[in-house]
């Protein structure tokens, strides 16, 4: 605005993509978020319209990269139900997303006791029953590894799994091996990185489908 205060429907979005910016595992991050904010105090609110900036376009690039890997971590997180009755989930994104999509789950799961380990970034977000948010908690390398690893699976986990498998077979679309057309599309929607942690697909079916099939 005239005055050189952002507009009321900005919706605070500069601080949204500095959060996202913040969470790249990228190694020159630091120095990008620097010289984006040095730019920013300088012309005020008209660097949002600088999109073809050299710091403006590594910025926003970096942020939507980010933004991305928030929603792959949405998207292909499999929770697992242990034995003392919580749930546990395993997850290394690209980037340190754990913080910015633990909301997500906490809304969707806000009866149950969960928690989601990210052991790249050695971050947890860990959910109480009946609590709004998740609790964000920074771990040593080794208990994050720890908590991970866990194996200690309830009895109807399995027969979970296999249902879960099963649907995914009757449900699939024929064709998407590794020798056929449409390897490429299910590479591009369920990123192969992923792949080792989906429930829905089991041993053999990651074989059916994997490049050396």
């Amino acid at each position: 605005l005239a005055d050189g205060s952002c507009p009321s429907t900005c919706e605070h979005g500069c601080v949204q993509r500095l959060m996202l910016a913040a969470a790249s595992d990228d190694p020159t991050m630091p120095e990008v978020i620097y010289q984006y904010l040095r730019l920013g105090f300088a012309e005020g609110p008209r660097v949002r319209g600088l999109i073809v900036h050299p710091t403006v376009a590594t910025f926003d690039a970096m942020a939507r990269s980010v933004l991305t890997e928030c929603e792959h971590t949405r998207q292909f997180v499999r929770f697992s139900h242990l034995s003392d009755g919580s749930y546990l989930a395993a997850f290394s994104p690209k980037a340190n997303t754990v913080p910015l999509v633990a909301g997500y789950f906490a809304a969707r799961m806000g009866t149950e006791r969960f928690c989601l380990v990210d052991p790249r970034h050695q971050v947890a977000a860990f959910h109480r029953e009946g609590q709004r948010d998740c609790s964000i908690v920074q771990l040593d390398a080794a208990l994050a590894r720890s908590i991970a690893t866990r194996d200690d699976l309830a009895d109807d986990e399995a027969y979970v799994r296999a249902m879960w498998q099963l649907f995914y077979q009757r449900t699939s679309t024929p064709g998407r091996d590794a020798s056929q057309r449409g390897y490429d599309l299910r590479t591009s929607w369920m990123p192969q990185r992923f792949w080792s942690g989906l429930t829905e697909l089991g041993s053999s079916q990651l074989h059916a489908i994997s490049p050396q099939a």
